[in-house]
């Protein structure tokens, strides 16, 4: 697979706590959605998802299903999130549309986190080109699907809210 020419093009990340999150981020309600409802192992099993919960968090989540060794497909992405890049990569490999070296961060916090079961979160500026000013923060919250590993990856401007 190729990436994209629009690709992705620098990465560099901060690891950030859940509690540093503003308390409105659509990331950060995403975090105590999940805390709320992991299973006894601390993983939020799919099927324990409701989308019609929390509609107002849709726009902001992707959903990755994992392909060992290390590929994961963009099963959903969110109407917020596909206006934060300006193009939807739902049914897309993430190497068909990102580019070195945001790639390989990217692969590496995602599997860290399936591999550890545990949410991990992220701040950087955008690497998507002509957007580096936007400041983004972003959480991965392993879990299990019918097909096996899975990602739930909400990203947002850091400034954005949802009541």
């Amino acid at each position: 697979m190729v990436a994209e020419e629009i690709g992705f093009t620098t990465s560099t990340s901060t690891r950030l706590a859940l509690e540093e999150l503003p308390p409105n981020n659509p990331v950060r309600r995403f975090g105590d959605l999940y805390l709320a409802h992991r299973d006894e192992n601390g993983v939020l099993l799919r099927s324990a998802f409701d989308p019609t919960e929390q509609p107002k968090l849709l726009p902001w989540l992707q959903l990755f299903e994992f392909s060992p060794p290390d590929e994961f497909y963009c099963r959903l992405m969110g109407t917020a999130v596909v206006r934060l890049f300006n193009r939807d990569y739902t049914g897309k490999y993430l190497r068909e549309y990102m580019t070195a070296p945001a790639i390989e961060d990217r692969l590496y916090e995602m599997t860290e986190c399936l591999k550890t079961g545990s949410p991990s979160f992220f701040f950087s500026h955008s690497a998507v080109p002509g957007r580096e000013h936007i400041r983004i923060v972003r959480g991965l919250f392993p879990a299990l699907g019918k097909n096996g590993q899975m990602l739930f990856y909400p990203i947002a401007p850091w400034h954005a809210e949802i009541p």
